[in-house]
This record gives structure tokens, sequence and C-alpha cells, in this order.
């Protein structure tokens, strides 16, 4: 049970897994590049056809364009992470963390193992509450939608009175939407199953990276505790060669440092720009549900985006609290039994362990649980500005 399996499964479902397919066939291949291409031209056509109705929108009703600039948000982020998620630098962070994943269970370290399957187990348990939530989140917007249409071709067919015609998301249209309705609402569709399951897939793909460094900084912790039990060349048997041991976890430390340190660089500007924009996405979401618009799908769009900010939040704040607990389980170990070169190695270690690692977003400083609730408590301000509370 690995813990990018449902990573991968998510990501070829909405076309962004570009670590190679070698079960597939040729012809396979081939198609599943065609697939590729149509999902990504549908997350990039959304927030374009979105704000060319703005004016339309702004001009006839502001509550509607107020939903309608939500989207747009929220359809930017998601675009804006489908392009960096496929860069070559992602690609090669999690082809790393694959690969690290696959020594751990073949050193066969009993107890990394039964750690790194604990973490396993509540990314899994996480990632399937943060997809299942979004699609049940598009499932009342098709739902909406569908049941607009029924009730428009339902007055059509037993009335002279016309009824207004409802499309989900309020897009621009250079046809005649009357004409055109059924298959503009196919589309819509489409549209909505991609997209609502491409978020939490983005969302998974990072919580997944940050549970994963957590899980390494857990197993290196346990080795640092029982570093006068380790050896030098499977961290599990009995031996002596303690500086051994320690220049090979100083190495591992290492590693990880550079491995967090390059999975910050790549997701710094994301984080930043979702940071800056889920006060208003929130905000307008509120909005909606005060006013009685889309009470459902709002109420829960709402809810979806304070899990989401929170939870991001919380896996960086962890990264942080489990990186500064290397120092306390340094100092837990037998380094008072230790010669004095092996002593002056810890020491370095201890010095370099007390500097926490964690996710910056920008100017903004790290990524944490205040950080995250100071975004909700924005979100509340500008809810009362625009609801003139």
């Amino acid at each position: 049970m690995g813990l990018f399996k449902l990573v991968r499964s998510t990501m070829i479902f909405n076309g962004l897994w570009r670590l190679g397919t070698d079960n597939l066939s040729t012809s396979q291949k081939k198609l599943y590049i065609l697939y590729s291409i149509f999902a990504q031209i549908v997350y990039v056509s959304t927030p374009v056809l979105l704000a060319a109705n703005f004016p339309k929108l702004f001009r006839t009703d502001v509550t509607a364009g107020i939903e309608a600039l939500s989207k747009f948000f929220y359809a930017v982020l998601i675009i804006t992470k489908v392009f960096v998620y496929q860069s070559e630098s992602i690609r090669q962070l999690l082809s790393n963390a694959i690969h690290e994943e696959s020594i751990l269970f073949d050193e066969n370290d009993v107890v990394g193992c039964k750690i790194y399957k604990r973490h396993v187990l509540f990314c899994s348990k996480l990632s399937k509450f943060l997809f299942f939530s979004a699609i049940f989140g598009g499932s009342l917007l098709i739902e909406m939608g569908l049941v607009s249409t029924y009730k428009y071709t339902g007055n059509q067919k037993h009335s002279n009175q016309s009824l207004e015609i409802y499309l989900p998301l309020t897009l621009w249209y250079p046809v005649d939407v009357n004409k055109y309705y059924n298959w503009l609402l196919l589309e819509q569709i489409v549209d909505i199953v991609l997209t609502s399951t491409c978020a939490p897939t983005l969302q998974i793909f990072a919580t997944t990276l940050l549970i994963f460094i957590q899980a390494e900084l857990e197993i290196l912790q346990y080795h640092f505790r029982n570093l006068g039990c380790l050896d030098s060349t499977n961290l599990n048997t009995i031996s002596y060669d303690v500086a051994r041991n320690l220049k090979l976890l100083c190495r591992k430390h290492q590693k990880l440092i550079k491995y967090v340190m390059a999975v910050n660089k790549c997701f710094t500007h994301v984080m930043f720009l979702e940071y800056s924009v889920s006060s208003v996405m929130l905000a307008t979401a509120v909005c909606q549900v005060i006013a009685g618009q889309n009470l459902a799908f709002n109420g829960a769009f709402a809810a979806m985006m304070i899990s989401q900010l929170l939870l991001l939040a919380w896996n960086c704040d962890e990264v942080i609290v489990q990186s500064g607990a290397l120092a306390t389980a340094l100092y837990e170990s037998k380094w008072y039994e230790q010669c004095y070169h092996t002593q002056v190695l810890l020491q370095i270690m201890l010095m370099r362990s007390q500097k926490p690692l964690s996710m910056s977003i920008g100017p903004f400083g790290s990524l944490t649980a205040d950080a995250a609730m100071s975004r909700v408590r924005m979100a509340y301000s500008y809810t009362t500005v625009m609801t003139g509370n």
C-alpha cells in the first residue's frame, strides 16, 4: 500500500500524470495524450468564458456577478496549479519520493515501515475526504442544472409561459443559448465533472508530499533516539559503530532538508496565490449563502474552501513541528555515552535541527495554522463589507 497510489489514479483520471504509463499500449498512450489535451483545454477555457460574461452579469445582476467572480478565482487557481504541477521540477520531486518509498520497504526497516504505513492510512482517509467532498459540491451544481432543465422543458410543453433558462455556470457563449441549450448543458456537466475532480486531485498531491515529508521526519526521529542500537547498513540490527551510523543519518537528514527546500521552491508561488485569493473566494461564497442563492452548493463550497485551507496549513504546520522534534530526539539518545568526535557531530546536528523546515508563502512568511485562520478572519471582514453589516 503506497502513499502515492491514490495520487497516481486521480491524476491519470484528470489527464495530469506525467511519469509515464508503462502498462498501456502505444495506442492507449496516444488516446491518453488526446484526453489530457482535451481536459486541459476545459480547465483553461472555464475562467476565460467566466470573465467574458462579467460585464453582462454585473450590469444586470450583481449577486450573480459576485458568484461568478468566486468561481473565476477558483478556476484561475486550478489552472495555475495544473501548469505548475506538470513542470519538470514537480515531476522530479514526485519521482524521487516514489523511489524513496520503494527503498524504505526494501530495507526491511520494521519500525520505519510501521511509521510510514500509519501515515499512508491517514493520508488515504484525508485524500478520500477531500475528493468526495469536492465531488459532492460538483454534484449539487449539476443537480441544479438538471432540475432547471426539467422545469424549463416541462414548462415549454404544458404552458405558454416562458421560464428563464438556467445553466449551472454563467459562461459566455458565442451562440444562441436557447437553440443549443441541451448541448451547452452537456458541455457544462463535463466541465464541472473535470473541474470538481481536478481541484481535490491537486490538493491531494500537495498534501501527500507534505505527509511524505512528515513520515520521513518521524522515521528519522526514531533512528536518532535509538542511535546506539543501529547498524550503518540496514538501520535495523545491533551495532556499536555509532559514528558511522550518525554520519549515515546525517546524510539522510541533509538529503531530506534539500528535498523540503525543493518542494518549498516549487510550491511557494502556488501557496501564495491560494493564500491571497482564499479570503475573497470564501467571502463571496458566504455572501451567496446569506443572500439565499443556491444554498446547498454555496454552503458546500464554503465548507470545502475552509477545510482545504485549514488542512493544507495544518500539514505545513506539522512539517515545522516534526522537523523541530528532531533536536529533541537527538537529546533523548545516549549521546552522553559517546566519544568526543561523535558528540561534536551530534552538537552540529542538534544546532541544525533547531532550525525548523517550513513551507513559505512568499512575503507572508511560513504557512501555518495561524496564517490560515487569519485568512478566515479576513474573509469574515470581507463578508461584513459586502453585505453592509
